[in-house]
């Protein structure tokens, strides 16, 4: 018996369409799929020229989370859609915004929805601060909830893994000038942000409707790693000793230029992650969708080794 088919969208909107997911995802389907319209999103108004340049024969337009008009305008017609969400944003406003303009518009067929959401955890035991920031239930879960209540066509894509940019960006000052790695020491799967790209392009450009409906974990199948155990493969890769540094009082210190008052917090959550680290299971599932084995950790450094140490 063959799968149940679904169609294909003719047209796809990529929110976010200038991160490390959207710009990637975009370049895939440009190259694919060229007869497929593109309509690529950014919330920053500074964002909007950049992507021009780089996206010609897409259509950039701007869109106000928050207004509802302005996300009606940016979903209108639209069958495929890719949706990220800036995690400055309030989510309930957001989701019951898309959910309005998805309905008024009529026309998706499949809708791909990333989410974060650690296996098998209790909500009741996250850290304070992050409860009061978040609100009674986790917001990926009502927003997941939200959507399936309103019938939308989704695809959930659960980032089950760190992203191995990181190390390239916001881990890299002290990498780079103190050969330090300052990260958790929790164990934790990983995966490269352009094969989420690839595999959220697949889903929509796939004619298997049995991925609607489906919470997808992503991980690269192969590194489930500790703190210590990333520097120390960086060491071996790089050709540099990496020195692994993994407590709060140094984590704080240097992230608190990227999240400012907030690093005590996010130290906090990576403390209620390493409670569940072994529910994280290595999954085959973005091997299948790319058709390759996805990048090692290891590859992944001999690739970035200019961006981390120069």
């Amino acid at each position: 018996m063959s799968y149940i088919k679904k169609q294909i969208p003719k047209s796809i909107l990529i929110f976010g369409a200038g991160n490390h997911i959207g710009k990637p995802m975009a370049k895939f389907i440009e190259k694919t799929a060229p007869q497929i319209k593109l309509r690529l999103v950014s919330s920053r108004e500074e964002g909007i020229e950049p992507l021009r340049k780089e996206f010609p024969n897409a259509e950039v337009v701007k869109a106000d989370y928050l207004d509802l008009a302005s996300m009606e305008a940016a979903v209108d017609g639209m069958e495929g859609i890719y949706m990220s969400v800036p995690n400055q944003l309030p989510f309930l406003p957001v989701t019951n915004n898309f959910v309005a303009a998805v309905k008024k518009s009529g026309t998706a067929v499949h809708i791909i929805r990333q989410v974060a959401m650690v296996p098998g955890y209790n909500y009741r035991l996250m850290p304070e601060p992050m409860k009061k920031m978040m609100g009674d239930e986790y917001p990926d879960l009502v927003t997941k909830r939200i959507y399936e209540e309103n019938d939308l066509p989704t695809t959930f894509l659960n980032f089950g893994a760190s992203f191995m940019d990181n190390f390239s960006t916001r881990a890299n000052r002290a990498i780079k000038e103190d050969k330090q790695l300052i990260w958790p020491p929790r164990k934790v799967p990983y995966i490269d942000a352009n094969e989420i790209a690839e595999v959220a392009a697949q889903l929509l450009l796939s004619d298997n409707q049995g991925h609607i409906g489906q919470l997808h974990t992503l991980n690269n199948g192969q590194d489930n790693l500790r703190g210590h155990e990333v520097a120390e493969i960086m060491s071996e890769v790089l050709g540099v000793t990496i020195d692994y540094v993994g407590n709060k009082e140094a984590f704080v210190k240097e992230y608190t230029r990227i999240f400012g008052p907030a690093a005590p917090m996010i130290w906090g959550f990576f403390e209620f992650e390493a409670t569940y680290e072994e529910g994280w299971v290595l999954s085959d599932f973005v091997e299948r969708m790319i058709g390759r084995k996805p990048k090692s950790f290891r590859s992944w450094l001999e690739e970035n080794r200019d961006a981390l140490i120069g």
